[in-house]
C-alpha cells in the first residue's frame, strides 16, 4: 500500500529559528511580517476532498518558517482536517515553543490531539543539543531539553518523528547515523 501525504504549508516564512539551511533563507525578500496568513478555507476544504478522493491517508503540516507561531491558526486547520478523516495528520516544527512556551503549548496540544493530531515531527541536527543550539539557537546559552519533550509530547499521547538534517561536521557518517538512530530508539 503506497502512503500519499498531502502537505499543508501553514504559517509564513518567520522563524523563531536560526537554520542556515533553511527554504526561508532561498525565498526572495519580501517584507515578511509576523502576522497569521490569510487562507482560503473554502478551496482548503476543496482540496482536502480531492485528496482524500485520490486515496491521501496522511497530511504533514510545515511551513516555509515556523508553523506552531500561529497555534490558533493550526487549530483551524486541525478542525477542518478533521472532517476529512486523514488517519495520520503530523506537524513538522523545530519544537522551540512547545519547549520554551510550555504552559501556553499544554492546552494546544489537548486540543490538537482531540482534533486528530498523531504526530509532532521534530527538526534536528544532531542528538547532541550543542550542536542543534549551534543551527537552531546560535544566539542563546543552550538548546532545548528534546528528551524532555518528546516524554512531553509522548505523554499528550502523540508519536514523535525526529527530521535530522544531515551537514558535514554534524551527522555526515555512518556511525554518527547510528548513534543518532540509538538516541532516536532511546
Amino acid at each position: 500500500m503506497k502512503i500519499r501525504t498531502l502537505v499543508i504549508l501553514a504559517g509564513s516564512e518567520a522563524c523563531n529559528a536560526n537554520c542556515p539551511f533553511c527554504v526561508s533563507k532561498m525565498l526572495p525578500a519580501n517584507d515578511i511580517e509576523i502576522k497569521e496568513p490569510e487562507v482560503n478555507w473554502r478551496n482548503f476544504k476543496i482540496a482536502c476532498g480531492i485528496a482524500k478522493d485520490c486515496g491521501v491517508i496522511k497530511c504533514l503540516i510545515t511551513s516555509r518558517g515556523e508553523p506552531l507561531l500561529f497555534p490558533a491558526q493550526i487549530s483551524k486547520y486541525l478542525h477542518a482536517l478533521n472532517q476529512s478523516n486523514f488517519r495520520i495528520i503530523e506537524i513538522q516544527t523545530n519544537g522551540i515553543l512547545i519547549s520554551k512556551k510550555s504552559t501556553i503549548f499544554d492546552t494546544f496540544l489537548d486540543e490538537w490531539y482531540e482534533a486528530g493530531l498523531t504526530t509532532m515531527a521534530i527538526s534536528v541536527v544532531s542528538f547532541e543539543p550543542e550542536l542543534n543550539r549551534q543551527i537552531y539557537l546560535p544566539h542563546q546559552r543552550q538548546y532545548i531539553d528534546l528528551p524532555a519533550l518528546i516524554h512531553r509530547l509522548h505523554q499528550k499521547g502523540l508519536s514523535v518523528r525526529l527530521t535530522c538534517t544531515l551537514i558535514k561536521g554534524f551527522i555526515d557518517n555512518p556511525n554518527d547515523l547510528g548513534e543518532f538512530i540509538r538516541f532516536a530508539k532511546k
